[in-house]
């Protein structure tokens, strides 16, 4: 039995601020749930990182793809009520080599146990965030926010699952978050 992620993207509270000063930027966050997730061994932080994890050997997951819609520096924070940690991949996520065509992974950057990094991403690129905890024993909801650079946007794609066929976003039945804020 497969055992599909599941990504619900909620509308958040005060999620549309009108700003005075014209120059808004958008923030997409979507809600998931690595809870019953798939496991692997993930990589210790760094940019990008050179090792894996001796304590988060089989921690639980959730794999977005996504691209951006316009080249610049996009900020992407993953806050949960464990420690959460965050995974940036560029063109695919293979669970089995997690070192493979990873670009930057991060623990407590977010502030406390949030997972947060900045990076600098390219029009016409697959890019897959994939959302995990510092431990075995962690797993459950969390928040991903994307802030990306002002006039930029991201598009999400297809959930990408180990050993059998995606699910595009439309099948899920996603919904998008925005809010504006100033620049």
């Amino acid at each position: 039995m497969t055992n599909k992620p599941q990504i619900t993207l909620k509308l958040l509270a005060g999620a549309v601020l009108l700003m005075a000063t014209g120059n808004a930027q958008a923030v997409l966050s979507y809600i998931g749930d690595t809870t019953g997730g798939p496991v692997f061994n993930r990589t210790i932080s760094g940019a990008p990182p050179t090792g894996l994890s001796g304590v988060g050997t089989a921690v639980r997951y959730q794999a977005q793809e996504f691209s951006a819609t316009t080249v610049g520096v996009y900020t992407m924070l993953n806050t949960a009520t464990y420690d959460a940690y965050l995974h940036l991949y560029q063109g695919s996520f293979d669970p089995l080599s997690p070192l493979t065509n990873i670009l930057v992974a991060d623990d407590d950057a977010g502030g406390g146990t949030n997972s947060q990094f900045t990076i600098a991403l390219n029009t016409g690129t697959t890019y897959i965030l994939v959302a995990a905890s510092y431990d075995n024993a962690d797993s459950g909801p969390y928040t991903i926010t994307f802030t990306p650079p002002a006039g930029g946007d991201i598009t999400l794609g297809a959930v990408p699952e180990p050993g059998s066929m995606a699910l595009s976003a439309a099948a899920l039945g996603l919904a998008f978050t925005r809010r504006r804020r100033a620049a």
